[in-house]
């Protein structure tokens, strides 16, 4: 049983009344408070409305990025695809999760699993991603459940990283991964109290405060927080938040400074996406359509609690000469509990649905450290700037895993409160990791030529101990991988660029004979173009690449060797990406992607060989319009709407189970003055029911029903 004390058990009562009444205290404490007497006190005239000051949103198109060469260098100058969602973006989207932060991004794909309100599903260039934060790795654990989903309020920005990425950051995936940037303690004194209402009972606060913690100070603060407690589309589910990320930056000197970071966030929820058969959804059943809101699971069992807790610091020191150090350092701890009884496919009446249970305890920490030095200088005629660095990652996960079955469920007529045991544990590993790597970077400028040259040996050990039957399984592998890329910088802004990038990611386990499988590598060819026009908020991207995994594990040829592999497997994905993101006359904001990713097993000994990678839709577009008045008597009022298609796609690996395309469209309605915001923001604005993957008979899965917010925002 999952007990919670404190702030985690802290729950808003089902009464809207009273819910306001708290916001209001929020909004009307401290300086909110003061200036808001001040208003009332004197009165505010024709003249002064005419003045107000709205939210003009100057930092909506990025110009630079942290994640694809550890340093601050323009995004015209950095030789691969990277996209990046601002903190305007996500404030004006009204963002909740990981998944809703690239919905508007090219090469991408969220949600493939329909609504999720334990972790993010995503799939960048054909593969998973891996996640970081402030440009350390995030604990990964041996089952999906057990991952990490900060709540996108703490974060100042999203980088999606394309392709390749060992050559900074050793093992990961050849598609890429996504770096998430916390919220910084700003010098400037400002702040906001939130109050969020919405649809499936939603209600949220949060208040994020920041500034000098005296005038005159070196020292300075954040403090963002927020509650919320929600219901879910599905019928018993629920979404309940407690997150608490405090953070200090202590400015020694003029040239160094150190800055402290945590978080903690405490998640209650249950299981949104539900296991359903095809008839019913993807195919028609006699009894109808299954209901979006159906719940497969039992209310008194079913629940999903992860608790997680990080502290690290980042710190800056510039030498002489053009040098600089920076380390990143962060410990983090994360535990999940979770125990629901999911469906299993119909039986013959096309109505009773057979149902198992499901039991998952697992506890991952990790301890990432980065360390780093950065030359800034000129050569002859050539302008470097040079990185050498050394990271150290440390990792443990401990997961238990059981199986069982459940009383079945007349989908269509459910009845619930039928008992349900705790299934048997059925696997439990103990797994730990190390790894060490080294790695060099220059970026050289010769005259309107950008060379970057990246370079990287990686060392690492894991251990996976099997708990329930004893024995270890000791893997040790060495890589080394690198990436180079040319850009030619036009006066106009244009600047076409070209690159290669290599991945290497372990591969636990051995082959029937016993010898360790060596991991798994990816190799990547891209061609593109970057448009970023002086002294406009445009930026423009179109690019092609091929990407190739090697060594991937496929079943062993000799039928003797039952359930085991061998690593003849291969996947290619070929593509192509448009992205543009505007911001015009400080009024008009435009984001549009087109994708095509053919991503296709080309060598294979099982019945995957020649077909489509699962999840991959082999087209996605999006368009993205919202503009603001800035002038007259409605001068703040903002409008928007978008628009999001993803094609057909496969749900099984021999492509036997397809799923069709669907538009989705959604709309923003906003008014800003200088001291207040408000948002209307609706999901799926039409409520298009859409199968977003099916892969069995037995297991579809329905996408995101409508969804609104309205949220209240003060600032000071």
């Amino acid at each position: 049983m999952v007990r919670t004390t404190g702030l985690a058990s802290m729950r808003f009562t089902h009464c809207p009344a009273r819910v306001a009444a708290v916001a209001a205290a929020l909004l009307l404490a401290g300086p909110l408070g003061t200036a808001i007497a001040a208003d009332s006190g004197t009165g505010v005239s024709a003249t002064q409305l005419e003045d107000v000051v709205v939210t003009a949103r100057r930092h909506y198109v990025a110009t630079d990025t942290t994640s694809a060469t550890k340093t601050d260098i323009p995004l015209v100058e950095t030789p691969q695809s990277v996209s990046v969602v601002t903190h305007d973006q996500i404030e004006l989207l009204q963002i909740q999760n990981l998944e809703q932060a690239t919905r508007y991004t090219a090469g991408i794909i969220s949600g493939s699993y329909g609504g999720d309100d334990r972790f993010d599903w995503l799939t960048l260039r054909g593969f998973t991603p891996t996640e970081y934060l402030d440009g350390l790795r995030l604990p990964t654990a041996a089952v999906a459940e057990a991952q990490s989903r900060l709540d996108i309020y703490a974060l100042e920005q999203v980088e999606i990283l394309k392709g390749p990425a060992s050559a900074l950051y050793g093992q990961a995936p050849p598609g890429g991964l996504v770096n998430m940037t916390s919220k910084r303690p700003s010098a400037d004194a400002a702040g906001e109290a939130q109050l969020q209402l919405g649809t499936f009972n939603h209600r949220q606060m949060a208040f994020d405060s920041t500034g000098p913690i005296d005038a005159g100070t070196p020292i300075l603060y954040r403090v963002t927080a927020l509650l919320r407690d929600s219901d879910a589309q599905v019928d018993y589910d629920h979404d309940r938040r407690t997150l608490l990320a405090p953070a200090v930056t202590f400015n020694f000197s003029d040239a160094g400074s150190l800055t402290l970071l945590s978080h903690y966030q405490d998640d209650h929820t249950g299981t949104a996406v539900q296991f359903l058969p095809s008839q019913g959804t993807l195919l028609p059943n006699p009894n109808g359509e299954i209901p979006t809101s159906r719940y497969t699971s039992e209310p008194n069992y079913d629940t999903y609690h992860r608790r997680a807790w990080d502290a690290g610091y980042d710190f800056d020191y510039r030498l002489a000469g053009g040098w600089s150090v920076h380390q990143s350092l962060r410990y983090t701890d994360l535990t999940m509990n979770y125990n629901t009884v999911y469906g299993g496919g119909f039986q013959p009446d096309l109505r009773t649905l057979n149902r198992y249970t499901y039991l998952v305890d697992s506890a991952a920490s990790n301890l990432a450290v980065d360390t780093r030095a950065r030359y800034k200088g000129t050569l002859g005629s050539v302008d470097h700037d040079v990185l050498f660095g050394i990271d150290y990652f440390k990792a443990r996960d401990n997961s238990a895993i059981g199986f069982g079955n459940a009383p079945s469920l007349d989908l269509y007529a459910p009845v619930y409160g039928q008992p349900v045991t705790d299934p048997a544990i059925a696997v439990h590993t103990v797994t730990n990791q190390d790894q060490t790597g080294v790695y060099a970077q220059d970026h050289a400028k010769i005259g309107k030529t950008v060379l970057t040259l990246s370079v990287r040996e990686d060392h690492v050990s894991t251990k996976t101990h099997d708990a329930l039957y004893g024995g270890d399984t000791p893997q040790s592998v060495s890589a080394f991988t690198g990436r180079a890329g040319v850009n030619y910088l036009f006066d106009s802004g244009v600047a076409p660029y070209v690159s290669f990038g290599k991945s290497f990611q372990p591969t636990i386990g051995v082959d029937f004979l016993g010898k360790a499988f060596v991991p798994t590598t990816g190799t990547q060819y891209e061609l593109g173009v970057k448009y970023q026009p002086p002294g406009v908020h445009v930026f423009l991207t179109a690019a092609v690449y091929q990407l190739t995994e090697q060594h991937a594990l496929t079943p062993d040829p000799d039928l003797t060797h039952l359930f085991y592999s061998v690593q003849s497997g291969e996947i290619r994905v070929r593509g192509a990406e448009l992205e543009a993101v505007l911001r015009l006359n400080d009024n008009l904001s435009i984001n549009g992607t087109y994708s095509l990713t053919d991503a296709v097993v080309t060598q294979s000994n099982g019945a995957d060989l020649d077909q489509h990678v699962p999840l991959v839709a082999r087209h996605q577009a999006s368009a993205l319009t919202d503009y603001t008045i800035r002038t007259g008597a409605i001068a703040g009022l903002g409008f928007g709407i978008g628009v999001r298609y993803t094609g057909n796609s496969f749900g099984d690996a021999a492509n036997q189970w397809e799923t069709p395309p669907y538009t989705l469209v959604d709309a923003i309605v906003h008014y800003d003055t200088k001291l207040w915001h408000f948002a209307i923001n609706a999901n799926n604005l039409l409520d298009k029911r859409y199968v977003t993957t099916c892969g069995s008979a037995d297991f579809c899965y329905l996408g995101s029903a409508r969804s609104a917010f309205a949220t209240l925002t003060r600032r000071w």
